[in-house]
């Protein structure tokens, strides 16, 4: 009797698999917020741009003024999904596998239009509503943290870019909330998403991984380059030289731009020795060892001191900022 249910269970059919659960992505939200602004704020004679306020290049636009509201108040929906994907940890942008160019740096004017909203309505918000333009800042915390996931340098500095902005609008907003009635209470939660951010930001290791990503990945598109045998060991060899330019920020906690841009021109310089008066595309053809292994870091390495300049000014805007919270929501 047993044995021919177990028969009957054997033959029956297969039980369905269980559908696996997407992780949430902050990246299909970004992606939607870009598409409501273009519908929103079209510009008819180019696709896909977005139409901001003419003092949108200038150094200090006018967010508070008529133009800028309207462009706030358009971008309603954008907005929310931004505050949608802000709160979600992983941003995973599709990567872009035949160049160095990932999905999120082939969008980069949209995106920096839609930070650019996200200030305005945060500026817009320090003196009505100085919990709601904090709330924003940290929301621009957030999505500063996401652009880092990208990997490549020039995202991990636009995020340090947003970040800059995000820490001058909470320095606003402090001071907006000492002389308000429930100010401390809004600092002390304030505070408390800054240390979170603070303790999550991107560091100099995060350069230092980026420099070293970027490297390889270009040193993977040397098909196109001339067939030379001693390629591949000149590019192991090359691999090391970065990973020695990158050093400092993996061992030095304390290292400054002026050190770490001086250990970088060391070792360019020296590549540069190797390959002086020399033509590159000869040398990519025909170079061996030492001087192959220059002119592969000549055209591909990569400057980590620029990342690291706004790094350390954000941190300390930020810094200054978590000092100022702390002295109201002592109040």
């Amino acid at each position: 009797m047993l044995l021919s249910f177990t028969t009957v269970a054997q033959d029956g059919p297969a039980p369905a698999p269980k559908a696996t659960k997407t992780a949430p992505n902050a990246a299909d939200l970004y992606r939607k917020a870009i598409e409501e602004l273009q519908k929103a704020l079209p510009v008819p004679e180019y696709e896909g741009s977005i139409d901001l306020p003419e003092d949108s290049y200038e150094e200090q636009p006018d967010y508070t003024g008529k133009a800028w509201q309207q462009t706030v108040r358009k971008s309603a929906v954008a907005l929310t999904l931004f505050s949608q994907a802000s709160q979600i940890p992983t941003c995973k942008f599709d990567p872009k596998t035949e160049e160095l160019i990932t999905e999120f740096m082939s969008m980069a004017p949209q995106f920096a239009a839609l930070r650019q909203i996200v200030a305005a309505h945060a500026w817009q918000q320090v003196r009505e509503d100085p919990r709601g333009a904090g709330a924003t800042a940290m929301q621009m915390l957030n999505h500063a943290n996401h652009c880092a996931q990208d990997r490549v340098m020039i995202s991990i500095a636009i995020g340090l870019t947003a970040e800059d902005e995000a820490a001058k609008i909470l320095q606003a907003v402090t001071k907006q909330l000492a002389s308000q009635e429930g100010g401390p209470a809004v600092a002390k939660r304030l505070l408390k998403q800054l240390e979170l951010h603070l303790a999550t930001r991107p560091t100099r290791i995060t350069i230092a991984d980026a420099a070293e990503y970027e490297f390889g990945f270009l040193l993977s598109g040397l098909d196109d380059m001339p067939k030379n045998v001693n390629t591949q060991s000149a590019s192991k060899r090359a691999a090391q030289i970065v990973r020695e330019i990158v050093e400092p920020l993996r061992t030095d906690t304390t290292v400054t731009v002026e050190a770490l841009r001086a250990h970088v021109k060391k070792h360019h310089d020296r590549a540069r020795k190797f390959t002086k008066a020399k033509k590159l595309t000869t040398l990519l053809k025909n170079g061996t060892g030492e001087t192959l292994a220059a002119v592969l870091v000549s055209l591909a390495a990569s400057d980590p001191s620029r990342i690291l300049e706004p790094l350390l000014k954000s941190g300390k805007t930020l810094q200054e900022c978590r000092q100022q919270l702390i002295v109201l929501a002592s109040k």
